[in-house]
Parts: structure tokens; sequence; C-alpha cells
């Protein structure tokens, strides 16, 4: 059954129509639609991270998805924004689907062009309808890796402040994007000369045959190279003293799954390095339009002196550039050999807001106090240029 809240007032006639579960498979179209350009919010990627990876979260509520259409008067729809509730801080969170580890960047609430600001405002005014109920009470919301230009997520901020709701903004990890030329050539005329120097011996290694570089984009190949993906970006993190991702089952469960959708659609593929029959690095890319984007990564850390990074990045984005790519993203993480790929960095940001009340406001300023804290005390293990060289490092610059 549908669940409808109307919120209307003097400068729209917008209103926030929730959708319960056994409704919410007819509306993944609707969203398609409306999704901007990056994967990371796209129906299978937003709904097999609550389904296989936050649902099993500890705090997390078991009750259904939110799941949210933004609506005109005449049932045109606009926008639409899923969120899950989780008990954290000894309050009850609202968060987006693919936060968190997941790291999904550039969030956007999906809508209509030129609907975003009416969107965000509808939403903002559903949040402080549902903060003012007795039981249901909208604690906190979190909104993870938007950029500060984004209309919607603005407009949404503007009407919670007018609405007496605090905010905290800070900066996270910054993601990282290449606008690529028209031919291969003309991208390594440009970069710096030792940069250069490593991508044409990449190169030439591969065009040689001394190593093979593989485009895996059949879900039958990248089911048989999963493993092997698993494996060396388990043996990258932990060759830095981190347990890795994949420590996670629920993660496996929810990246393996939403890669294996996407790539049925030609939206997600593998680009391997091979030596002698073994993988020496492995990148998981998300392909959309002019977009190319590097989620994840794996790399034998046994053979480092073969700098399996710069052979990984230089082959791929070569391919990026032969299929008439517009962009290569990195995506988030701020290791420095990004920037010597000409990557420029697009800044992110988290945003924490609290409704008015006492209780919510000391709430915000003892997490304040705790992230001063461990920025002065942080001592994790960062990958280097020395011990990694080109690796992309999943951060989500998590100061929880």
């Amino acid at each position: 059954m549908t669940s409808i809240c109307q919120i209307r007032d003097s400068s729209s006639t917008a209103h926030v129509q929730l959708v319960a579960g056994e409704r919410q498979d007819a509306w993944l179209d609707v969203w398609r639609q409306l999704v901007p350009k990056c994967i990371m919010q796209f129906p299978e990627w937003r709904m097999n991270a609550w389904y296989e990876y936050h649902r099993s979260t500890r705090g997390v509520s078991d009750r259904e998805l939110t799941f949210a259409t933004i609506q005109s008067a005449g049932g045109e729809c606009l926008g639409l924004s899923t969120w899950f509730r989780q008990r954290q801080w000894g309050a009850w969170w609202w968060k987006l689907p693919g936060s968190g580890a997941i790291c999904s960047d550039y969030t956007r609430i999906p809508c209509r062009p030129g609907s975003e600001r009416l969107v965000g405002k509808t939403l903002a005014d559903w949040f402080i309808s549902r903060s003012r109920q007795t039981l249901v009470s909208a604690q906190a919301i979190e909104v993870d890796g938007h950029c500060e230009d984004s209309p919607e997520w603005n407009a949404f901020f503007e009407r919670l402040a007018e609405a007496g709701w605090q905010r905290d903004t800070v900066a996270i990890e910054g993601g990282w994007r290449i606008e690529l030329p028209e031919s291969w050539d003309a991208y390594l005329a440009s970069l710096h000369y030792s940069r250069r120097r490593k991508a044409k011996k990449a190169i030439k290694l591969i065009d040689s045959g001394n190593l093979q570089h593989l485009v895996i984009r059949s879900l039958d190949g990248i089911r048989r190279w999963w493993p092997d993906f698993v494996r060396l970006h388990q043996k990258r993190r932990q060759h830095v003293g981190d347990p890795g991702c994949f420590a996670d089952p629920a993660f496996e469960r929810f990246l393996k799954r939403t890669v294996c959708d996407l790539a049925r659609n030609e939206l997600a593929w593998l680009s391997v390095v091979v030596d002698a029959g073994t993988p020496l690095a492995i990148l998981l890319m998300l392909d959309s339009q002019d977009f190319l984007w590097t989620y994840q990564s794996g790399i034998d850390t046994d053979r480092l002196q073969l700098e399996p990074g710069h052979l990984a990045n230089a082959a791929t984005i070569r391919v990026a550039i032969q299929e008439r790519k517009k962009w290569f993203d990195f995506l988030r993480g701020d290791e420095p050999y990004k920037a010597g790929w000409l990557a420029q960095r697009i800044p992110l940001y988290r945003t924490r807001l609290f409704p008015p009340g006492v209780a919510c406001w000391g709430m915000m300023a003892a997490m304040w106090l705790v992230r001063q804290w461990r920025r002065r005390s942080d001592n994790r293990p960062r990958l280097s240029e020395d011990s990694d060289p080109e690796a992309n490092e999943r951060s989500n610059g998590d100061d929880r």
C-alpha cells in the first residue's frame, strides 16, 4: 500500500509520496530517467546497497527502506530519494543507501532538470514534518559525498536552516577527474616528463606482448576474474595493515551483485593486467556515457617492482580515450599520484543536520569535539607512491 504525505507551502504545490516496499520496483524505470550521470546514483547501486549491505549493519532499523517520490500537483514525478534509519550516538540518523564504507561519490537527489530546488525544498519540508512528530523523530540527517554546488542539496539545507536546524558540513577526501583529449598521443604530450616516461613504458610492455591488458565486459568473465580482484584488493589493503573492505561479507555481496547487475547493461567492467598468466593489477570500472570511473583496484604487492598501478592506469586511460570518453574519474581519495595523471580535484563534503533542541545540538557539539580529537591523533596507515604508486584507495574519510 502506498503511504502519502503531502507538504505544501505558499511557493510550491509539490508533495512527497512514500512508496511501500512491494510497489518500489515499479518506480525504478522512472528513477533511471531522473538519475544524474554518475552510476553511484543508479537504482542498481542504491537499492543493492540497502538490501545487501545496510540492512545487516549494526543499529539499522529493520523497517523497510523509505522510498520518497516528490510529485507535482498534477502527479508528475519531479524527483525521488531513498533513506534508511540507523541508531548512532543515542539518536536515529537518516542516511542515504550507499553511504559510509561504500563511499558513493557526487551524491545527488535524482530530479527532473529545472526542478532541483523545488525537490530539495519539498523533501526538507517532509523531514521537518517528521521531526515534529512525537513517535517518529528525524533526530539527525547525514548527506555523505555531495558537492558544494548541488542545487537540490543547497535548497534542502537552506529550508532546514529556515526551520531552525543546525548544519555541520566538513570537507572529506575529494574526487579526482581527468578531462581527456582526443588522442592518446595528445594525452602523453601533456604529462610531466617522468609520468610520460612511465606511461610510455607501460604501454610498450603491453603492446609488445610482454604483458597483457584485458578488458573484461562479459558477465561470465567478470565472475571468473572476481576472486582474483578480491584477492588482490585485500592483499593491497593488508599490505598497509588495513583489513580491507572485503573482510566484511556484506560488502562483497553488495558489490558483486551490483557489478553483475550493471554489467548486464554494459555499465561495469574489469581492467586486468596479466603477467605470465597471473594478474598483476585489476581495476573495477564504472562506465556511463562520457564518463569512466575507477571504483576500486587491486594489485599484487609481491611484484611492486613492475609498477602494476602505473601499468593498469595507463592501459585503462588509453581505453577511455579510444572509446571517446570525455572524463576519467579516480573518485574519492587524495592520493598524490592522481594529480600526476592530470586529474583535477573536486571537493566533496559530508553534511549533518540537527533539528532544534538542546539534546540534538549537544550531540552536534560532542561530535565536533570527537572529530577534532581524532584529527589530532589519527595515525592510520596511508598508501603512498613508494609502497603502492597507483592503486586507488577507497577511503571514506569517516570521522565518526
